[in-house]
């Protein structure tokens, strides 16, 4: 064999693995992906405190709970609001798995 074949043998075995590598770590399946991600994702909880004119009226809290495969986020409103008298109370959540 001649050095231009050697030298477009090398050539194309590089070329070759290098798509590999781009195909490898751009083209990944989406649980790869989230797995990544939920390692760069610290979990926890916020807790809020809701006040009108001083006088606390109810709370809200935001949770991060990471899973192996995937990102979970749960929101919580909660209000006590007294109108003309009588006491109402609001719930809401949020639930969102990423």
């Amino acid at each position: 064999m001649t050095r231009r074949t050697w030298a477009v043998a090398i050539l194309g075995a590089w070329a070759v693995s290098l798509g590999w590598l781009v195909k490898r770590e751009f083209f990944r399946p989406t649980g790869a992906r989230l797995a990544e991600a939920a390692l760069s994702v610290p979990p926890g909880a916020v807790y809020y405190r809701l006040d009108i004119g001083g006088q606390q009226i109810g709370f809200a809290s935001s949770t991060i709970d990471t899973q192996a495969t995937s990102i979970d986020v749960t929101d919580i409103l909660v209000l006590r609001i007294t109108v003309l008298g009588a006491l109402y109370r609001t719930a809401a959540m949020s639930r969102a798995t990423l």
